[in-house]
């Protein structure tokens, strides 16, 4: 819920404290306080977390105990104050207990924990993603999203793939998926099984991948286009999963590439755009959001 006066109360049930009652007060002109009280425990392990956020404040809590608490938000500027009168103070309850707030966040740094540089005969730190990563993150995606990646036999894993370059049209759609944490936020918050595109392009007969990339495993950052092979070396370094789905004939036959790298040529070296990416996840007022994500929720992290 939110609370924009003075005075205000909101109550709900949580699941380790039935009875919720979550008054804000607003002390002189600069320092807001919350009353939050809870009675009526249903267990006598279990715990809740709350996320108290403006648009511009916000202070987090795991409960152990139950009774009267208070939450004081000072120093605030007279912006501060305007938006929590306009927009509100908002209260979150965790769908987890309190309990598990610090593990899970560990669970969540496993999926990034590795694959930090640029060298693939560096453990760790260079482009390789660990065990670990591939581990988290395939059970991550099977958990979130209900898609379980399936492992290749033993010899299919060792084997390199290598597709004739005169088979590869301009237009050819490769969809990879690294397994870092990164690509599985992208699966996670737009519904797909990639976490990243990219496009063949042919430029005076030779072959070339247009995209755009910002990740720290990757030699160069924003709308680029490399050789084939190049991308190629790169994609394997990084421990890149990449499937190559080809247009048909006779779309590939109307595949204009004059005009398609005159626009590439028209945006070229831009930065790789997150904000664009990431506010196109959401494609309706309040229908697409990813899971545990609202509208509400949204401006508070952002």
């Amino acid at each position: 819920g939110e609370l924009k006066e003075d005075g205000q109360t909101i109550t709900f049930n949580g699941h380790c404290w039935h009875d919720h009652t979550v008054t804000m007060h607003i002390k002189g002109e600069n320092t807001i306080e919350l009353t939050h009280v809870m009675e009526n425990k249903e267990g006598l392990t279990c715990s809740e977390g709350y996320l108290y956020s403006s648009l511009a404040n916000s202070h987090m809590e795991g409960y152990y105990e139950g009774g009267t608490h208070k939450i004081t938000f000072d120093d605030l500027t007279d912006d501060d104050m305007e938006s929590i009168t306009k927009t509100g103070l908002m209260v979150f309850r965790g769908c987890d207990t309190a309990l598990n707030f610090y593990p899970d966040i560990m669970k969540t740094l496993f999926l990034f924990d590795g694959g930090l540089g640029l060298n693939p005969y560096i453990p760790f730190f260079g482009s390789k993603v660990t065990p670990e990563q591939v581990r988290e993150n395939v059970k991550f995606t099977k958990e979130a999203m209900g898609f379980e990646y399936k492992k290749r036999p033993e010899a299919a894993q060792k084997t390199v793939y290598d597709i004739p370059e005169e088979l590869i049209q301009s237009g050819d759609f490769f969809l990879n998926v690294r397994m870092d944490g990164l690509n599985q936020m992208t699966q996670y918050g737009s519904g797909t099984h990639a976490g990243h595109s990219v496009m063949a392009l042919r430029v005076d007969g030779e072959l070339y991948i247009v995209e755009s990339n910002a990740a720290w495993y990757w030699p160069r950052a924003g709308l680029q286009i490399n050789p084939f092979q190049d991308w190629v070396k790169w994609a394997h370094n990084a421990d890149y999963h990449t499937v190559w789905l080809p247009l048909r004939k006779e779309v590939a036959a109307k595949f204009n590439e004059t005009a398609a790298y005159e626009f590439f040529k028209s945006v070229e070296g831009m930065p790789y755009g997150y904000h664009n990416f990431l506010f196109g996840w959401i494609d309706t007022v309040d229908k697409s959001f990813p899971p545990v994500m609202s509208p509400e929720l949204l401006a508070p992290v952002l």
